[in-house]
């Protein structure tokens, strides 16, 4: 009788755990966005009793949302949950989560831009970092060289490849290359007496600056007075609105003239006296020439009076309303001038 009860009792036991449903989802997984996840796991449902009816919800992006194991191609993460249903109507759970990678989002910064004769740059403009560049202009996977470009705007562009994915995506960006300015000065260099001046005009750029920026008198950005103190070599730069620059120099030699008496200027001998001048100053021409305009200015290049020669072999100005200082005869045709001083 105790035999037969051990056998019943097992009986039982191997009943009820065959009755015991379960479902399995599968494993947790992750995929690129775009690619596609099969759900379910090696057994979606065991025990209770065949056949089984299978439900998964959300039902959005799945291939069949009533098949054991379908295929999944969510946009974003997700977790999917699985109902089982066994003949006698019961039922178990289970979940699954989907997550999903985005696409990398590759970019290029905005560029300044490069002068020509600048040096070979590594680039630093795309994101993520890693990548490499690609262009007219490229040296290497990520120098840019604007003299092998040469001038004007170059489209350059960033790839990048995305290990997890295995994608490869790009940028593209805009890199202007300018001309340098074309310095030009005039005259290069000049010799004047101690204590004169002499007008220098400068051209191909937007803005100069001057090494040193000692005894000088700007009249226009372009133009400046020299004051001849002393012989002396200034550097001047030349910038674009790019910031591209060149540079030359001008050379000034200063002789010690004696006050008032004549000066050969652009092969004509002009004659300046009395200096000091005290109600009057007289100018005097060797022979008629191309200076036909005579400028009186300020120490600081201010025009104080202009005149038109007309040829005349002399000319006197009336000095008795200037105030004591020094002041300047300008030849602008020549861009020459002369230094006198008015006392009373």
């Amino acid at each position: 009788m105790k035999r037969i009860l051990l056998t019943c009792l097992s009986l039982i036991l191997n009943l009820m755990a065959i009755a015991q449903l379960t479902a399995d989802a599968g494993n947790d997984q992750t995929i690129c966005q775009g690619d596609t996840a099969v759900l379910g796991g090696s057994v979606v449902a065991y025990g209770g009793f065949a056949p089984y009816n299978y439900t998964w919800l959300p039902v959005t992006n799945l291939s069949n949302s009533t098949d054991s194991t379908p295929s999944a191609w969510p946009s974003n993460n997700v977790t999917y949950q699985l109902i089982v249903q066994d003949a006698n109507g019961r039922s178990d759970t289970d979940s699954v989560a989907v997550y999903v990678v985005p696409p990398t989002q590759v970019f290029m910064s905005p560029f300044t831009g490069m002068c020509f004769y600048d040096k070979a740059q590594t680039l630093m403009l795309g994101a993520p970092s890693g990548g490499y560049y690609g262009g007219f202009g490229m040296i290497d996977s990520t120098t840019f060289d604007p003299f092998t470009s040469g001038i004007g705007y170059h489209s350059i562009t960033y790839y990048y490849s995305d290990t997890v994915c295995q994608t490869t995506d790009s940028a593209t960006g805009i890199i202007y290359v300018e001309q340098n300015p074309q310095l030009s000065i005039n005259p290069p260099t000049d010799t004047v007496c101690l204590g004169d001046s002499t007008m220098v005009i400068t051209s191909g750029g937007t803005t100069y600056s001057w090494q040193p920026s000692v005894s000088l008198n700007f009249i226009s950005p372009d133009t400046a007075y020299v004051i001849a103190d002393s012989s002396i070599s200034y550097k001047i730069i030349a910038s674009s609105p790019q910031q591209c620059l060149d540079s030359a120099y001008f050379e000034l030699i200063v002789e010690n003239c004696e006050t008032g008496l004549s000066k050969k200027i652009d092969n004509q001998t002009i004659t300046l006296y009395p200096n000091p001048a005290c109600n009057y100053l007289n100018l005097e021409f060797e022979s008629s020439n191309d200076i036909q305009f005579v400028e009186i200015r300020s120490s600081n290049g201010q025009l104080i009076e202009s005149f038109f020669r007309n040829g005349m072999p002399s000319m006197k100005f009336n000095t008795s309303h200037y105030t004591i200082g020094q002041y300047f005869v300008v030849f602008p045709e020549i861009g020459l001038s002369r230094s006198f001083i008015v006392e009373r």
